[in-house]
């Protein structure tokens, strides 16, 4: 909102909130308008945070989607990433899906989708790949890191908060400080 005043008509920033909730948004577009901004729109929010199975499918099939949305790849992603949220989807629906878009986006998307599914296995996955995987991108490991401590229940994520001071050193020393900076921050259990 600082620059904002210098420009003409408009400027876009696209934000991407891990673990969007209702609580998220609204403090979001609240400090938005509490900042200045002129503007706020193009939520893809819905997608990541709808709790309708039928709709969300049908927007992993391309279908029903919003005619902004057309086309947008992203969106349908983030539907396919919040049924694996809700433990409505398995690897192989998230291999499916990838299958139809191989960019390198869409490896990491479905790095995420496979890791924030709600299952100890998901999660165990999700560390063995930080931990072993040396073949990882900075930017894989950083769409492990968004999922690795989502759950609806804390339990589930608990015990691997002590793995979490293990793997991050390890993981500098592998991936650079940098980004392993980012990756730490990302997965660090603050809803815990």
């Amino acid at each position: 909102s600082h620059r904002q005043k210098w420009i003409d008509q408009a400027q876009s920033l696209n934000l991407y909130i891990a673990g969007a909730s209702g609580k998220k948004l609204d403090v979001t577009y609240r400090m938005a308008w509490y900042r200045g901004l002129k503007t706020t729109y193009y939520l893809r929010a819905l997608a990541a945070t709808s709790t309708d199975e039928a709709l969300l499918r049908a927007w992993v099939a391309d279908e029903q989607i919003p005619s902004a949305l057309a086309g947008d790849m992203d969106f349908r992603w983030s539907a396919l990433i919040r049924l694996a949220e809700l433990g409505l989807v398995d690897d192989a629906a998230i291999d499916a899906f990838a299958a139809h878009d191989r960019t390198l986006t869409g490896g990491q998307k479905a790095l995420t989708a496979k890791v924030i599914r709600p299952t100890q296995q998901a999660k165990e996955w999700g560390w063995t790949q930080l931990e072993q995987n040396t073949g990882l991108s900075n930017y894989d490991c950083l769409a492990i890191a968004v999922g690795i401590f989502v759950a609806p229940d804390p339990d589930l994520v608990r015990p691997h908060i002590e793995r979490y001071f293990r793997v991050l050193p390890a993981l500098a020393e592998r991936q650079g400080e940098f980004a392993s900076q980012k990756v730490a921050l990302e997965a660090f259990p603050v809803e815990i």
